[in-house]
């Protein structure tokens, strides 16, 4: 049990043990939730983060034992963060792929090492753009394409139409033409997406 005093000392080694006592207690805690998409560390770590909130806001001056209040705090932060997960417009996030994960390769007919090195720095001057300048939808749309997928499979997978990923990526080819214009540079990659 953890007593006033224990909780009324900021050192780090006192969180350090409340930490190390309450591990079980977070454990048994996160094995009652699920989070679809997720895995037991992901909760476990809304765990310690709930636990570390509770100690830090504990008042001993309410005579509620500490282990109590932190397995409120954790539960409560638990049940907000999988409802949250689960929202719908959460889903296109959770389902989607990132811009980083695709790889593109430059084109292998390039007839040298120095025009394969310029397609490879204007496909990274392409990425940097698509996540400064581009919507969430017109980056998946661009990933997908990226990754040869069709008009059809984005379509499902994003839950939306094909006109809505056509015009996504009409918007996000137009986006990428003014920076290249902007900044001078080749056109190598933007003969990849056209």
């Amino acid at each position: 049990m953890i007593d006033k005093a224990d909780t009324s000392a900021t050192s780090e080694e006192s969180y350090t043990e409340i930490l190390r006592r309450f591990e079980p207690l977070l454990r048994e805690i996160a094995s009652d939730y699920y989070l679809p998409g997720g895995n037991r560390e992901d909760l476990l770590q809304e765990a310690r983060i709930a636990l570390t909130r509770a100690y830090e806001s504990y008042d001993p001056d309410y005579d509620v034992p500490f282990s109590a209040f932190a397995a409120l705090c954790v539960r409560r932060q638990l049940q907000d963060h999988v409802r949250q997960q689960r929202r719908k417009k959460h889903e296109i996030l959770n389902e989607s792929n990132s811009l980083e994960e695709v790889k593109v390769r430059p084109p292998s007919d390039a007839p040298d090492p120095e025009s394969q090195l310029l397609a490879m720095e204007t496909l990274e001057f392409l990425q940097e753009v698509a996540s400064e300048s581009l919507t969430e939808l017109e980056q998946q749309a661009l990933a997908g394409y990226l990754a040869d997928e069709s008009y059809r499979e984005m379509a499902q997978r994003l839950g939306k139409d094909e006109k809505a990923i056509d015009n996504a990526l009409a918007r996000a080819r137009q986006k990428i033409a003014r920076e290249i214009d902007r900044s001078q540079v080749s056109l190598t990659a933007f003969s990849l997406l056209s």
